[in-house]
């Protein structure tokens, strides 16, 4: 059997306990602020990726647009090529409209 501890012994046994706990609650705080930084860093993570989809939505939606009007501008420009009449004023007009905005007054124009 064992014999009984003296006072200073219990005393010197509860330091060494009070020290294993104090470094395992030291330990156990600094893996929980590891934890929390890894969620924060994870969540600001994550909101920068749906922040970068709902951008990439609006502009691959805005580009779709885009896409549709000039798909529109091609079709009304095919079709106004089959009106002649129509054509040649539309020409007649734009070329007006280049000759005001030149800077110079002697322009010279060459059409088929």
């Amino acid at each position: 059997m064992s014999k009984p501890m003296t006072d200073s012994e219990v005393i010197s046994e509860m330091k060494k306990l009070a020290k294993i706990v104090r470094q395992e609650t030291t330990s156990i705080d600094a893996l929980h602020a590891k934890r929390r930084k890894q969620v924060e860093v994870q969540k600001r993570i994550t909101q920068s990726t749906l922040s970068n989809k709902a951008r990439l939505q609006q502009l691959q939606m805005r580009d779709q647009l885009l896409q549709d009007v000039f798909e529109e501008a091609k079709k009304g420009l095919s079709d106004l090529t089959t009106d002649q009449d129509k054509y040649r004023g539309i020409l007649e007009n734009l070329t007006l409209q280049v000759s005001s905005s030149l800077p110079s007054n002697s322009a010279q124009y060459h059409h088929r």
